[in-house]
């Protein structure tokens, strides 16, 4: 192939304008997955904490209902925070 006037002839690799741009998005993206993991693992902790406590100071003729309410909530924070954990590190698999 010629070059004839006006073609243009690279030499070097030309690189995306876009890809600095990709790259801070993606690393936006991994704080804020982090963030949401750790705030879920700390909600987990702290009603991990608040069980016993809540626990001290319920009459024993409410108990039951205390009981069932707090286990529901336990296990779906625990629920979540499995999804939430699962989809933090197994996000950084697929790269």
């Amino acid at each position: 192939m010629t070059e004839g006037p006006g073609d243009l002839v690279l030499t070097e690799k030309v690189q995306s304008a876009a890809e600095p741009v990709v790259r801070e998005i993606q690393g936006l993206r991994e704080r804020t997955r982090g963030r949401l993991v750790f705030a879920l693992v700390g909600i987990l902790g702290a009603l991990v904490v608040a069980f016993p406590v809540c626990a001290a100071f319920v009459p024993d003729a409410r108990w039951d209902r205390v009981e069932a309410q707090l286990t529901g909530i336990i296990t779906g924070v625990v629920g979540l925070v499995g999804i939430a954990v699962g989809w933090y590190f197994g996000s950084g698999s697929n790269r």
